[in-house]
């Protein structure tokens, strides 16, 4: 339903805007990649749903799905030409380390670095 109502926003924005020749000029790959991009947001909605259902807290799972952020940072350098930087890097890291900081306790944090 989300999907959908995005899909009509968009389309009705490119209307307003006079977009509409550009959207229909689209390159099927693009399409391809729009289409693949949908399935999964909506498969990482549904899992975080579910983990949530299963008892998950929010903030660990919101954590946990923003993950998906670093594939999209290697991609983007694997496949799409951008430039790897050190500071892309130290961002990912970033990620990574409160992504570990907002899903565990800190006892869990304690054992796993042992040192705080």
């Amino acid at each position: 339903l989300r999907g959908l109502i995005i899909g009509v926003f968009m389309g009705a924005a490119a209307l307003f805007l006079g977009k509409w020749d550009a959207v229909m000029e689209t390159p099927p790959k693009a399409f391809l990649f729009i289409f693949l991009a949908a399935i999964a947001g909506g498969l990482s909605w549904l899992w975080g749903f579910m983990a949530l259902k299963a008892g998950g807290e929010v903030t660990a799972v919101n954590a946990l799905d923003k993950l998906s952020l670093l594939l999209v940072v290697v991609f983007a350098i694997m496949f799409l030409g951008e430039e790897f930087t050190w500071a892309k890097l130290f961002g990912a890291i970033m990620i990574v380390v409160g992504t570990i900081f907002v899903s565990f306790k800190p006892e869990q944090i304690r054992q796993f670095f042992g040192w705080m």
